[in-house]
């Protein structure tokens, strides 16, 4: 049974000045709610965001740009906090509260109307402080899923990348023809080729490595050999 109930649509603001007043009526300060909720104005500073951000995060696939939108956005809440706590201290400037206090220096009455402000808006700034918390660890959880699965993709390229250079190897010494893509890799040739360079410089390095503490410090006892990736 569909539990969704019919609303009747109300007209909405006709004239510009009703359109202009009612246009954030939505937006409130966009910290809780699942979809993120841009102001108009706002828009072109978050897709230079997200686009910088996405770019550190680089995800590949769905599962892992999933996640690195959900940081993204937790990320953008999370730098918006600071503005929206200041602006709410700010507003004792506008809201009557600088009629409460009278002092000679400007720079004092600045500072006690933002102080009253503060303790007159406690609930609403705690309540912030938590809603930073809160989107502080939804951030910390979408960041490690997503090295997570960016840590899963790297061991399994390497697992497949060694693999392919085993096979490659056999082929060699055996002057046999093999293309990667016959045995289902996506590497190339010469990928492969350049791992398997590294793999062998990097045991050479080793060895070299053990040999010269051998050498000159007899009494030590040589590290052994880290196995290849």
């Amino acid at each position: 049974m569909n539990n969704v109930q019919s609303i009747e649509r109300l007209p909405g603001p006709k004239t510009p000045e009703a359109k202009e007043k009612t246009r954030l009526n939505a937006y409130r300060h966009g910290l809780t709610g699942k979809t993120l909720i841009i102001a108009e104005e706002d828009s072109k500073r978050y897709a230079l965001f997200s686009t910088n951000f996405l770019a550190k995060l680089a995800p590949v696939g769905e599962d892992e740009l999933f996640l690195a939108n959900a940081a993204v956005n937790q990320a953008w809440r999370l730098q918006s906090i600071p503005t929206l706590c200041n602006n709410i201290i700010i507003l004792g400037h506008f809201d009557g509260t600088q009629n409460r206090f009278q002092a000679d220096h400007p720079e004092i009455q600045a500072a006690v109307i933002e102080a009253a402000t503060t303790a007159d808006r406690a609930a609403t700034l705690e309540r912030m402080s938590l809603y930073e918390q809160r989107i502080q660890r939804s951030f910390e959880k979408y960041i490690a899923q997503l090295k997570q699965l960016q840590a899963e993709r790297e061991a399994q390229r390497l697992a497949e990348l060694e693999e392919a250079r085993i096979l490659y190897e056999f082929s060699k010494t055996r002057d046999l023809p093999w293309k990667p893509a016959d045995d289902g890799f996506v590497f190339s040739l010469e990928q492969i080729e350049v791992y398997t360079y590294r793999h062998h410089r990097k045991n050479q390095t080793d060895q070299d490595r053990i040999q010269y503490k051998k050498h000159n410090f007899p009494g030590i006892t040589p590290d052994k050999p880290k196995k290849a990736a």
